[in-house]
């Protein structure tokens, strides 16, 4: 009995000394989570065709990967201060795997062109079924651009130029940049009717060739230097006492934006040129008037004036 006595307190004893491990936070599930964001499309950001009918849509790809060895609840917050954008809540994600999810994003149709930094971040909600007793969260940085898009219009400032042989004048042409960003534009003469204009005694001269325009005045105003021949062909027509010449050159607008992105975008417009003059006043100028210092002198006098000159003249000797 003494015996079973000793051996009892000897083992109270002993369990007295042993510490007691209580089950602490390191036995308890930790969580842990990382996400990653790629473009759907291969590239280093995610592209928005914002052009009229186009969709404004791009997307890129989010990985969400749970190391542990728990399933694990993650919410999905997105931050975008001009993007719209599409994306799940939360998801789940089994141990030691991954998931994915597509974060849709959505741009104003014809908004500028530029970059925006889109902020996606996982955070673990639950663990288990249950609160994690640690903050685990991550976050990936998305690179979405507003593609740049070229478009252009060209106007005419004077629809129809009317003007007299061997005249000199400027024909104003206004550029217009339709596109979303700053953009150069090139600007030629159709060569098959400059051609034939110059074969028909015009001279023309273009201002410039190429202008740059920015969205932020979207507008410039180029002109032609035209010199009129000197007179009318053999191929004009008559009304009245007018005689005319109708002559059409044609004038190309380019945008260099369009055609980098392998869609060139045209514009052309293609102005009337009329050569005209009064016929009464080229009847005058043969028989002699003088418009400009208002005296007439008539060719058919002047002869007679010689031809009784000459008749006196021969009479005295005679």
């Amino acid at each position: 009995m003494r015996n079973i006595l000793a051996t009892f307190l000897i083992g109270v004893l002993f369990l007295s000394l042993t510490p007691i491990t209580p089950y602490s936070s390191a036995q308890l599930p930790t969580a842990a989570v990382t996400i990653e964001c790629e473009p759907e499309v291969n590239g280093s950001n995610v592209m928005i065709d914002v052009e009229p009918g186009s969709d404004n849509y791009g997307s890129a790809i989010c990985t969400v990967s749970n190391p542990t060895a728990y399933i694990e609840k993650v919410d999905i917050e997105v931050t975008s201060d001009v993007l719209s954008y599409s994306a799940p809540g939360s998801v789940y994600v089994s141990p030691n795997s991954e998931e994915k999810f597509t974060l849709g994003l959505s741009g104003q149709t014809a908004m500028r062109t530029d970059t925006f930094e889109v902020k996606v971040k996982a955070t673990v909600s639950e663990i288990s079924g249950l609160p994690p007793l640690n903050a685990a969260s991550s976050e990936a940085t998305v690179i979405a651009e507003a593609s740049h898009y070229g478009g252009c219009s060209l106007e005419l400032l004077d629809s129809v130029m009317i003007f007299p042989p061997g005249e000199e004048f400027y024909l104003n042409l206004k550029i217009n940049n339709l596109g979303n960003g700053v953009d150069t534009f090139e600007i030629s003469l159709d060569p098959a009717s400059q051609v034939f204009l110059e074969e028909s005694g015009f001279t023309l001269s273009l201002s410039t060739s190429r202008v740059q325009i920015s969205p932020e005045n979207p507008s410039k105003v180029v002109s032609i230097d035209i010199k009129a021949p000197s007179s009318l062909s053999d191929d004009y027509t008559k009304d009245g006492n007018f005689l005319s010449e109708t002559f059409s050159l044609i004038i190309n607008l380019e945008s260099g934006t369009g055609c980098k992105n392998s869609d060139c975008d045209h514009h052309s417009i293609e102005p009337i040129l009329i050569l005209e003059t009064d016929d009464s006043l080229t009847s005058a100028t043969i028989l002699g008037i003088d418009g400009d210092n208002n005296s007439m002198y008539l060719l058919s006098a002047s002869v007679c004036i010689i031809l009784v000159l000459v008749g006196y003249i021969f009479f005295k000797r005679s």
